[in-house]
């Protein structure tokens, strides 16, 4: 524990720009106590360590090593995910709240402890569960230096404290939170949803759940190329053409009757590669037809090309500049026959940008 401590005490030291004299002087001590502190010489007191954790910005916790959590509190966590998955509450509560004073800064412990209180009262409606759900994911952000799991950050664990907020009828609270980490537009859907959940302020909805529909389409358009592209390489053309297909059944539910769209260049592109596969499958008429159609759709799409976002169905209020933009510099019929030429299964998707 002295080892770590003496190499933390240098990394935070040196992550702040600051030289040991620096240090010593914020400190108020010697330059010597400093340099003892960081060579392991001398430990500082109890007090010296809470204000070093304090001007660090961590834990006490994390400045003296406590990174890693053995095994027991890796099993605790499981015991209460256990009691909470059987919706034995009393147990669970009880099992949490003696596991949170042993260990009160073990940041898995409040971050999971604070993800079973709120389904457990979204389970029993209880709106004391899911506030306290909300203190434990307070708690956990101001340890979060800890967590070493990829797939949680301040961004989940706040987004997730704005979902408690919005079970319990705080939209305003909740929105306030989303619109705070919404980097990218990636909380345009909770944002417009809980918009949509306030009786005053539902119309405030419309560009935000807009914005997401666009962007969703758009991502789904990647994410079946994509996987049409992994068939294919796989030798499974029939799968890949699966996909496609049903990327194309998705897109026309959200074209304008009588109205040129984007997703219609979208679509060309995707008759294209159907046609494309059906010929190395010998099947010919197939994919005539679907040549036929790609054909008199980029005609269409090209008679008016257009590449804003206003035009496509359920998606109101959007700005000018919420448009497509991609890497094709061709019309939509010059692309049919590249894609053809070339031999290519699928170019590159559309990116939805604002």
């Amino acid at each position: 524990m002295e080892k770590k401590l003496a190499e933390n005490i240098r990394a935070y030291r040196k992550e702040r720009g600051l030289t040991q004299e620096q240090l010593a002087e914020v400190l108020n001590v010697t330059l010597s106590a400093v340099s003892k502190w960081e060579t392991g010489v001398a430990v500082p007191d109890l007090d010296m360590i809470i204000a070093l954790a304090d001007y660090f910005t961590v834990s006490v916790d994390v400045l003296l090593g406590y990174k890693k959590y053995s095994g027991n509190i890796k099993q605790v966590i499981r015991e209460i995910a256990a009691l909470a998955k059987n919706e034995e509450h009393e147990a669970f509560i009880e099992a949490a709240e003696e596991a949170i004073t042993r260990y009160p800064s073990a940041f898995p412990l409040l971050y999971h402890c604070a993800r079973f209180y709120k389904l457990m009262g979204i389970k029993r409606h209880c709106e004391s569960d899911v506030r306290r759900a909300i203190e434990l994911y307070n708690e956990a952000l101001t340890v979060a230096d800890q967590n070493d799991d990829p797939e949680i950050n301040a961004r989940t664990i706040a987004n997730a404290m704005a979902r408690a907020y919005l079970y319990i009828g705080e939209e305003d609270e909740a929105i306030s939170i989303l619109m705070s980490n919404n980097e990218g537009g990636r909380n345009d859907q909770d944002i417009g949803f809980a918009l949509a959940c306030n009786e005053e302020r539902y119309q405030e909805a419309v560009p935000w759940l807009s914005r997401a529909l666009v962007r969703t389409l758009f991502r789904l358009d990647r994410i079946m190329i994509g996987i049409c592209n992994v068939y294919n390489r796989d030798g499974d053309l029939r799968k890949a053409m699966d996909a496609v297909r049903s990327l194309i059944e998705v897109l026309k539910v959200y074209r304008i009757p009588g109205e040129i769209s984007y997703l219609d260049r979208r679509i060309v592109r995707c008759l294209a590669v159907l046609s494309h596969a059906a010929s190395v499958l010998k099947r010919s008429s197939e994919a005539e037809q679907y040549l036929r159609e790609a054909r008199e759709l980029a005609k269409l799409y090209d008679s008016a090309p257009s590449k804003s976002m206003d035009n496509i169905r359920f998606c109101d209020g959007l700005s000018n500049s919420f448009f497509a933009v991609d890497d094709i510099e061709m019309t939509a019929a010059e692309e049919v026959e590249y894609l053809l030429r070339e031999d290519l299964l699928a170019g590159p998707a559309a990116i939805v940008i604002e």
